[in-house]
This record gives C-alpha cells, sequence and structure tokens, in this order.
C-alpha cells in the first residue's frame, strides 16, 4: 500500500540527558495525562 501525505511522527522521544522518554506530541502528551487517571481509576474500583 502506498503511503501518502506527511509521514507520521513519533509520540515519544528519547530524553537528551538520562534513561527514558518525553512526549513529543499532543497525543504522548494525552497518554501522558490519561495513562495515571485510568490506572487511579481501576485502583479505586478495585480496592473501595
Amino acid at each position: 500500500m502506498p503511503t501518502t501525505g506527511e509521514p507520521k511522527k513519533a509520540w515519544f522521544q528519547p530524553k537528551r540527558v538520562g534513561y527514558g522518554w518525553t512526549p513529543n506530541s499532543w497525543q504522548g502528551w494525552g497518554i501522558t495525562l490519561v495513562g495515571p487517571l485510568v490506572v487511579a481509576g481501576v485502583l479505586y474500583l478495585v480496592l473501595r
């Protein structure tokens, strides 16, 4: 399948200093913000 349009941008990029990854796009920031909320919600439901 041929690709058209601009290439996909990575959601995360390696940190310049230290280990790990940092958000590189709005999708990466969305995952970074929503992920802990989902985990907190599941823990709330399990531990109540």
